[in-house]
Formats: structure tokens, sequence, C-alpha cells
């Protein structure tokens, strides 16, 4: 049985892989960036308290975390051999649901604010059904996103410039 990656290391695998969506990410790679993400998001959300500087250090801050985080749950899917544009599936889902919501509380349709409402609370359960999808353990060996993250221990090593 596999242990994992420590939270430090899965903190920073998450920063060192933060551009690459083509490999897998296992579940403690994952669940504690998660982690680190609220937490980091609780802390930058006290910085807003103090004007201009407070909210551009929370929406820089917020910018920092956001793209490893979305890169680390398309790895995630991947590691669970399913294509990581299923995580768009909530935020269609409530785009939707806002537009039928605001246009329907505006027109005469109220059939359409009803379909908003039923469409947020659709976006609930997908998002409810990723985040136990993305707690399952991901699939063993190879897979088409690429060897099993606890099989092949490669070292990583990023270099853009070469």
């Amino acid at each position: 049985m596999n242990e994992g990656l420590s939270f430090s290391e899965a903190i920073k695998t998450c920063y060192q892989k933060i551009f690459i969506i083509n490999t897998r990410a296992c579940r403690s790679e994952f669940w504690y960036f998660v982690i680190f993400a609220f937490v980091a998001h609780l802390v930058l959300s006290f910085c807003t308290v103090f004007p201009i500087i407070g909210e551009l250090i929370g929406s820089l801050g917020s910018l920092i975390i956001i793209i490893p985080f979305i890169t680390v749950s398309i790895r995630r899917m991947h590691d669970l051999d399913k294509s990581g544009l299923w995580l768009l599936l909530p935020a269609l889902l409530i785009t939707l649901a806002l537009f039928l919501i605001l246009y329907g509380a505006f027109a005469t349709a109220g059939i359409l604010f009803f379909l908003g409402i039923v469409l947020t609370l659709a976006s609930a359960v997908s998002v409810i059904l990723l985040a136990l999808l993305l707690a399952h353990p991901g699939t063993p060996g190879q897979n088409r996103f690429g060897p099993d993250p606890f099989q092949h221990k490669i070292p990583f090593s990023f270099k853009p410039w070469e």
C-alpha cells in the first residue's frame, strides 16, 4: 500500500507542475493541495479588509492558488483515466443557471427562473459527484495519461527554457 506524498511534498509538486496537465496526480497530492488552497483563501480573504493593497494581494494570491488548483484537478482526473473536461460540468451548469435565473427574473417567463433553480441544484449535485469521484483511488498501472504516480518515481524537472 502506498502512503502517497506528504503535505509539503504535495504543495511543492503542485507548484513544480503548475502548467503541466498531461500527467497524473495521486489522491494525496490533490487533497493536500485542496486543504492548502482552502486555508490560503481564508487567509487571503482577511487581506481584503485593507483598501486597495489588500484587494490587490487577495487577487494576486488567489491567482497564484487557482492555477495550480486547476492543473492538479486535471491531473487527478487523469489518474482516474477520465478527461479533465469533466471538471467543466459544474461551471457550465452554474453559468447556464445564472443566465436563466437572471433572464427569468426580468422576463415574464417564470419557467426560465424555475429551470435556473433546477440547474443550480444540478450543479451542486455535480460538484458533490466530482468530489466523490476525485476521492477514488487512481487506476493501477499505466493508463492513457501515463504511468501510475506510485509505480514509477520519475524525477521531475521543468525547464521551459531548454
